[in-house]
């Protein structure tokens, strides 16, 4: 059906029009008479496309009525349309030209959804991906006109029915859908743990892509995440660099994310939107499905301990191996006698018991350290020192050495050390062996490899 057509109805403003092309009633347009009170619904089935009616002398402009199309519309003539979903908290916005013949008698026209499927651009399609997330439900539409933060714009609140399907447009989003997108289903935030989940997992919604016994795959904010189920274990681990996260079922509309870093840190999501709004803590979140969870998650992490304790014995033999050749092979890269000297000497008499067994620098100059007004407050040079342990062990540690700054580029006599070496770093990170090491912390060496 046209356009024209449907401005003749408008025009009318009391009419109600029924067609009937599918099961979906979709009451949409709330219309105004002339002193602008909301007068009658205007019902539409789901087989036709749904428009709207602006009455633009409704619109207030800084207390000022509006009083034709061309003062609501921007300067290029162009009318921004909005819907808003409030349920979802979505808005999806699109601009109409006044020269598009839809204006009718200070009216504006316009279209939510296309006559044919074959005319569903992006917004369109916008639309019915959140028409096909609301399938079987009525919800809100917020139907807006206007810029978005301005003075002039105006709004209807409208309900839409598709408690009895989508009828028509159910086809047009199964025959033009990616699978994928077909298949997803939208679930909520109801409740959290007091410790704070991960930023993606506070978020008010999560679109489930696929979701059974054995996988999961889910979308947050943009953020693609997915896990498997674990072997012999009734729940799913997944995750990427930034964090890792378990995955419990607790019913056939709802799950669990939960963070197995200490923090005991979960969120809990369902299909329904409303039960954040349960007062009832019990009713609400999940509880005794958690407790469940960590007593499952006990024998688990047991297992994990064990293998984990094994793998840091195998890394640290290792790391002993890989830099005991470094400290062996390593050539100091500043040839300064007295300066290894007084190093030595620092070293020994800050650390009895522990003597230094030699020294080597890691960088051939000296580095000003500045405050944030740039002025100096230092200088020093990075060196490691190879030291003596207990029970004849031998160790290697990371360091910077040098002078304070007493003004006019006078610096003091004696040596001291810092953990930081540079003015951008609060811990200064240094690289040997494949390894990075951190300033003034103690690695292992292998006294027999150092001969």
């Amino acid at each position: 059906m046209r356009i024209s057509t449907f401005a003749g109805i408008f025009v009318s403003l009391l009419l109600v029009n029924q067609l009937a092309f599918g099961a979906a009633s979709l009451f949409f347009f709330k219309v105004y008479n002339d002193d602008f009170k909301k007068s009658k619904t205007t019902t539409f089935m789901g087989g036709d496309p749904i428009y709207g009616l602006i009455n633009v002398s409704a619109i207030a402009v800084n207390d000022n009525n509006v009083t034709s199309v061309e003062e609501f519309a921007d300067a290029n003539g162009g009318v921004m349309i909005r819907l808003y979903f409030p349920d979802i908290d979505k808005e999806i916005a699109w601009r109409m030209t006044l020269a598009s013949g839809r204006v009718k008698n200070n009216r504006f026209l316009f279209c939510v959804m296309p006559e044919k499927a074959e005319k569903l651009d992006k917004d369109y399609f916008e639309v019915l991906k959140v028409f096909n997330q609301f399938k079987g439900k009525k919800f809100t539409m917020n139907v807006r006109a206007g810029q978005k933060d301005v003075t002039a714009w105006w709004q209807d609140d409208l309900t839409i029915d598709l408690t009895n399907g989508m009828g028509v447009y159910g086809d047009w989003y199964n025959q033009l859908a990616p699978a994928s997108l077909k298949n997803s289903s939208t679930y909520y935030w109801a409740c959290e743990s007091k410790a704070q989940p991960w930023v993606d997992f506070r978020r008010d919604e999560i679109t489930v892509k696929t979701f059974t016994s054995d996988s999961i795959k889910f979308v947050c904010n943009s953020t693609p995440y997915a896990g498997t189920r674990v072997e012999g274990y009734n729940f799913i681990k997944g995750g990427d660099k930034y964090v890792s996260f378990i995955v419990k079922k607790v019913d056939d509309n709802s799950f669990a994310i939960y963070l197995p870093d200490g923090s005991e840190a979960w969120s809990y999501y369902h299909l329904s939107k409303d039960l954040k709004n349960e007062q009832d803590i019990n009713k609400r979140c999940p509880t005794a499905s958690i407790d469940k969870l960590k007593e499952e998650l006990k024998p688990y992490f047991e297992v994990k301990s064990v293998a984990y304790k094994k793998q840091q014995v195998e890394k640290q033999k290792q790391n002993k191996i890989s830099l005991t050749k470094y400290a062996h092979d390593f050539v100091t890269k500043r040839n300064d006698p007295v300066l290894e000297k007084k190093i030595i000497q620092w070293w020994n008499t800050n650390n009895p018991g522990f003597p230094a067994m030699r020294v080597f620098f890691t960088s051939s100059e000296y580095f000003l350290v500045r405050d944030e007004f740039n002025q100096v407050l230092r200088k020093l040079v990075p060196a490691v020192v190879v030291y003596k342990g207990t029970l004849n062990s031998c160790w290697f540690q990371w360091n910077a050495f040098g002078y304070e700054h007493v003004g006019g580029g006078t610096f003091t006599e004696e040596l001291t050390s810092w953990k930081a070496g540079y003015k951008e770093y609060s811990n200064y990170q240094f690289d040997a062996a494949g390894m990075t090491l951190i300033a003034a912390q103690n690695y292992e060496l292998d006294c027999g490899g150092l001969k």
